[in-house]
């Protein structure tokens, strides 16, 4: 039997018990996970994208593809031994100019092929925002998704890419001549900070508009300084400024933030807002949320 595996490429494994039986199966099975796997494509359709809840199907007046030699689009695919040693796939990285599929169909297509364990695959693509919002790409029913070919069963499984938010806003503050303006400023933090899920946020708030310009709008977004992760909104609700404010620095507003969910950290806190004539403002500030039980965290992002 040895000789026959041998000249085949197989291995014999000889079992005089039902234990090494059982022992066979499970060395096999761990030999399996390890180089079996499967087909694996993904596709990014951004034909329509939701800017501020509502889908827009002119994407291009918020989205431009940009090509940059060596970052976008930029490919990689490589596998991670147990121990750590990574090993680079025949023709990766490399970077793909996808200005022709932007332009005529506002889709990304990847044919990855197969996948073993411990394979990691990864895309970057660089877009130029070109107009304040809050952006969702990605999602269910958008048409990016991810689908995987068992090798042993033929079974195809689709999933979609999970949503994205995207905050677009100016980074400077400027306002016309004799036009309205609109300032947040002086945030800090208030109260002896005991209750380590509760930020007391205060700031004020100068709005030189008209009557009859509308309202000021203010939210609260939160996100991780030590990680390049995107804005979130928190759920805390900020009574509307009616009309312009009198004098500066204009009206003082207070905001209690839940941070109940949060993983212990510094976080960076924003104060953000808009009115219908004037360039938007932002106001940001430090908060670390403290641990209440001294135990351990694992960090997902």
């Amino acid at each position: 039997m040895d000789l026959l595996a041998n000249e085949t490429g197989g291995v014999h494994y000889a079992a005089t018990d039902g234990y090494q039986v059982v022992n066979i199966y499970n060395t096999i099975a761990g030999q399996l996970r390890t180089t079996a796997g499967g087909n694996t494509s993904m596709v990014m359709n951004l034909g329509s994208i939701t800017v501020d809840n509502s889908t827009i199907s002119n994407v291009g007046s918020y989205l431009n593809y940009t090509y940059v030699p060596q970052v976008s689009t930029f490919v990689d695919m490589f596998n991670t031994s147990p121990s750590g040693i990574k090993y680079e796939y025949p023709n990766y990285p490399y970077t793909r100019d996808d200005t022709t599929n932007w332009t005529q169909y506002k889709s990304f297509s990847y044919n990855i092929g197969t996948m073993k364990l411990n394979d990691t695959w990864m895309t970057s693509i660089s877009f130029n925002l070109l107009q304040n919002g809050t952006i969702t790409l990605f999602g269910p029913n958008t048409g990016c998704s991810v689908s995987f070919t068992d090798a042993s069963t033929n079974t195809t499984t689709t999933a979609f890419i999970p949503s994205l938010l995207i905050t677009v806003r100016n980074s400077t503050i400027i306002s016309g001549l004799n036009g309205p303006t609109l300032i947040v400023d002086n945030l800090s933090r208030i109260g002896s900070g005991s209750d380590p899920n509760l930020a007391t946020l205060q700031w004020n708030t100068t709005y030189t508009g008209t009557s009859a310009s509308g309202t000021v709008g203010e939210w609260i977004y939160y996100r991780r300084s030590e990680s390049a992760s995107q804005w979130i909104a928190s759920s805390a609700t900020i009574t509307p400024i009616p009309g312009p404010t009198i004098g500066y620095p204009g009206v003082l507003t207070t905001a209690d933030i839940d941070t109940s969910t949060w993983v212990p950290g510094t976080y960076i806190l924003e104060v953000y807002a808009k009115a219908n004539n004037a360039p938007d403002s932002f106001a940001t500030i430090s908060y670390t949320k403290s641990s209440t039980t001294g135990g351990s965290y694992i960090k997902l992002e």
